[in-house]
C-alpha cells in the first residue's frame, strides 16, 4: 500500500450569472411561490367547504334526534290521556290547596332543621 493523500473532488468552477440567467431563476422562484400560494388557498377553501358541510350535517343529525325524542314524549303523554287510570278521590279545591301549603311548610321546616 502506498500512502496517498485522500481523494478530493475537483471544485466546480464558480462563474457569475448573467442578468438574464438571474432573471430566469427569479421568475422560476416567483412562479413556484405563486403556485404554492394558490394551492394553499384552494386547500383552505376546500377545508372550509368540508367543515361547513360537516357542521350542517351534525346540526341536522341533532335536530333529527331531538325530533325523535319529542315524538316519543308526545306519544307517552297521549297514551296517558287516552288510558286514564282510576278516578282520583274528589276533594274540594280549598282542601287540596291547604294540604299543599302544609306540605310545603313541613318540607321547609325539615330543611331548616326545625
Amino acid at each position: 500500500m502506498t500512502d496517498q493523500p485522500p481523494r478530493t473532488d475537483p471544485q466546480p468552477s464558480v462563474r457569475s450569472l448573467t442578468r438574464a440567467e438571474a432573471l430566469r431563476w427569479w421568475q422560476a422562484g416567483y412562479q413556484a411561490g405563486h403556485q404554492a400560494a394558490e394551492h394553499n388557498q384552494q386547500a383552505v377553501a376546500q377545508w372550509d367547504r368540508l367543515n361547513g358541510s360537516f357542521r350542517a350535517q351534525h346540526a341536522a343529525d341533532q335536530q333529527a334526534s331531538i325530533n325523535a325524542l319529542l315524538l316519543d314524549i308526545i306519544d307517552t303523554l297521549a297514551s296517558l290521556f287516552d288510558n286514564p287510570g282510576p278516578e282520583p278521590a274528589t276533594a274540594s279545591p280549598a282542601t287540596t290547596r291547604q294540604n299543599v301549603h302544609i306540605k310545603r311548610c313541613q318540607t321547609m321546616c325539615r330543611q331548616r332543621g326545625r
